[in-house]
């Protein structure tokens, strides 16, 4: 068997990592670094998940079963990034509105 370019397994786990320490440093110091972070481990699972999927439909059921598990785990988290990134937003202008000279627009 030809050697992978990634193990779609340990993918799931640095991606699963990076999203858990958004949701642990959030409201902290760190949150924008672990955000970051989840920004760049999705980049990095959308680029191994490009390069597994021609061994798909070769491959035994278990790598089918994690490949599928990563791509529901990329779609996952920038569904997350998405709420995230909203909900910082909205907080951002309630912040603003309600601290002196602020104003609701």
């Amino acid at each position: 068997m030809v050697p992978l370019p990634y193990d779609p397994a340990r993918e799931k786990d640095l991606l699963s990592a990076a999203h858990g320490a958004v949701y642990k440093y959030w409201g902290t110091a760190q949150r924008a670094h672990a955000y970051e972070a989840l920004v760049e481990a999705i980049a990095h699972a959308e680029q191994a998940l490009a390069a597994l999927a021609p061994y798909y439909e070769t491959a035994d059921t278990a790598f089918r079963v994690h490949l599928l598990g990563l791509e529901g785990m990329i779609q996952y988290a920038r569904d997350d990034l998405e709420r995230l990134g909203r909900f910082a937003r909205t907080l951002a202008k309630d912040r603003a509105a309600s601290s002196p000279g602020g104003h609701e627009d």
